[in-house]
C-alpha cells in the first residue's frame, strides 16, 4: 500500500467515526 492510500483510509475512518459519534450524541440529547 502506498502512503497516499493509507492517509486517505485514515481520513475516511476519522470522518466516519466523527459522523457515528455525532449521530450517537444527537440521539442521546434528543432522548434526554
Amino acid at each position: 500500500m502506498s502512503t497516499e492510500m493509507i492517509i486517505r483510509l485514515v481520513i475516511v475512518g476519522l470522518v466516519a467515526a466523527a459522523l457515528v459519534v455525532g449521530f450517537a450524541l444527537d440521539e442521546k440529547t434528543y432522548r434526554d
